[in-house]
């Protein structure tokens, strides 16, 4: 993505209909949720599954109202009821490029979901046999290690940029190289000679032998990956690409407890379960206080790798923690 508008992933409008006297599963049935992808690509799947588990656990009557801008989402106030955005890593880091630096206060932060598993890769007869060799070539020479991933500014790319924070290069310097959706394999070992992006990407190359995998984001190994994690590198980073559900600012407090217990209920179902399975997500269930502490820092981190990559409007502004001290 380019220059992406704040927020722009999945919007969603929840208000229970009826009060006082509904509870258990008459209440539960009475709560209505109007949901809207930003996109037609990971957002509208997840939107999709969304409205499925709740309807199929008759949590809630869920409706996906299509695909639609959502930057204006809470200008119009609550009308009554809660509107909620489903957003991702990359939403974050665009409204920090964007902004002013306080995304995080603009929301009020409900449950974090989902999050993919980052891997950096090579051709299999890559001159990088391991992560080690990777990192003192970065370290000897940013400039000289071309590096492809996602967009500029998204969540591979800002990855990228905490490897380098994390090694002590000088960031600015990273060659990096984004395109529109993930890294292309074919251009390993020509343009750029290593990638980093969701390891789902890059499985069947490994799979056939293609590609090496050097490290993966996550703060233990993968099953079936041959790879270190950064941590165990000494690159004191656990990281995903994660998406979160998160409220208007300055959400009630009632109205918070019940989003939180509804979205809590919906990542324990069944259903959901399910879907995250069929998509292959890998859940990374947080909410309430914890998601709302756990956004403060992952913002912070954020911010401060867009700022060492000089990719914000307003690079004088400063976060508190550092990226290299943070995980997830």
């Amino acid at each position: 993505m380019r220059r992406r508008r704040f927020l722009t992933l999945s919007g969603l409008a929840l208000c229970t209909a009826g009060c006082g006297a509904a509870d258990g599963a008459a209440g539960r049935e009475s709560t209505r949720i109007s949901i809207t992808a930003a996109n037609s690509g990971h957002a509208l799947a997840i939107a999709h599954a969304i409205a499925d588990a709740l309807r199929g656990e008759r949590l809630a009557t869920a409706t996906l109202t299509g695909v639609g801008g959502v930057t204006s989402a809470f200008a119009g106030g609550s009308d009554g009821g809660s509107r909620l955005l489903v957003m991702g890593l990359a939403d974050l880091a665009a409204a920090e490029i964007d902004g002013d630096g306080r995304a995080a206060a603009a929301v009020t932060p409900l449950a974090r979901l989902i999050g993919d598993c980052e891997a950096l890769v090579v051709p299999a007869r890559s001159k990088f046999a391991s992560f080690e060799d990777f990192a003192a070539a970065l370290k000897a020479d940013p400039a000289g290690v071309p590096v492809a991933g996602g967009p500029t500014g998204g969540a591979d790319h800002v990855l990228f940029g905490m490897i380098g924070q994390c090694l002590g290069t000088d960031v600015r310097l990273l060659d990096y190289a984004g395109f529109h959706g993930h890294a292309d394999p074919a251009l390993l070992g020509t343009r750029v000679v290593a990638a980093i992006g969701p390891l789902k990407a890059w499985r069947a190359g490994i799979a056939r032998g293609t590609l090496r995998p050097l490290a993966v984001s996550t703060v233990s190994r993968v099953k079936g990956i041959d790879a270190p994690t950064l941590l165990e590198c000494g690159v004191r980073v656990d990281y995903s690409d994660w998406h979160a559900i998160v409220g208007a600012p300055r959400l009630g407090d009632d109205a918070t407890a019940n989003a939180v217990d509804l979205l809590d209920r919906l990542a324990a179902s069944p259903s959901w379960g399910r879907a995250c399975g069929a998509h292959g997500w890998r859940r990374i269930d947080l909410s309430g206080d914890d998601c709302r502490q756990w956004l403060t820092s992952e913002t912070a981190r954020i911010h401060e790798s867009l700022r060492d990559l000089g990719l914000l409007s307003r690079p004088d502004h400063r976060c508190p923690g550092g990226s290299c001290a943070r995980r997830h």
